[in-house]
């Protein structure tokens, strides 16, 4: 393995650059997301960080692939494009080290799933962080120069444009709100009940406080 102090940020912006249809995984940056899977510390800036991790996870899944197409068991590619394009849009909307980047290299550099969706599925629960508020992962080296300028939107399907959110939750439609009716019956049983209560109970001057609970994410 190449050791880490030989990858210099010339290489690894030169790599960035590319168009995504142009990249080629290198071993040579394995060392970079070996640290930070290990040290949970970044050797460059993040922008730099998620293009190498977005292309390892590229490399992986042409693999996995291709093992499935070796035993007859490759799964619809049209299925995998799309859960590529999904997880595309998280990456590039996180515009800084979200608090899973030291799981999201782990994942990348020693995936435990062998079959190509469960694999996918793995990186879409570390990716879809709904916040990049937390504490980042620390920065070491030249990582703490400015970060790089980002490039282009990860175009996991080259044939299909993909938008940037300017937010984790950009684009992302809220889930829907079910409500489940109420039987007629029920409600006048309950309107009747209620009354009874009102009449039979004397009035209160006490002042009711609802206290607001902020659920911690």
């Amino acid at each position: 393995m190449t050791d880490v102090a030989l990858v210099s940020r010339e290489e690894v912006e030169a790599f960035c650059k590319l168009k995504e249809d142009e990249r080629k995984w290198e071993p040579h940056f394995e060392p970079v997301l070996m640290h930070t899977a290990q040290c949970a510390e970044l050797l460059f800036p993040w922008q730099l960080t998620r293009e190498l991790i977005k292309a390892r996870i590229i490399e992986v899944v042409t693999r996995l692939n291709t093992d499935a197409e070796s035993r007859g068991a490759a799964p619809d590619k049209a299925v995998v494009n799309a859960q590529l394009r999904v997880l595309g849009r998280h990456f590039d909307a996180l515009t800084s080290a979200p608090f899973t980047t030291q799981r999201l290299c782990e994942i990348a550099m020693v995936p435990q799933q062998a079959d190509l969706l469960k694999y996918l599925r793995a990186v879409e629960k570390v990716v879809c962080v709904s916040t990049t508020s937390l504490p980042p992962a620390p920065v070491v080296g030249e990582a703490a120069a400015q970060a790089a300028e980002e490039d282009e939107p990860m175009m996991l399907d080259s044939q299909t444009p993909t938008p940037t959110p300017t937010s984790v939750n950009a684009g992302i439609p809220p889930p829907p709100v079910l409500v489940m009716p109420v039987p007629a019956a029920v409600t006048a049983a309950s309107e009747a009940v209620a009354a009874g209560i009102a009449t039979s109970m004397p009035p209160r001057s006490a002042t009711l406080e609802v206290t607001d609970a902020t659920d911690a994410v």
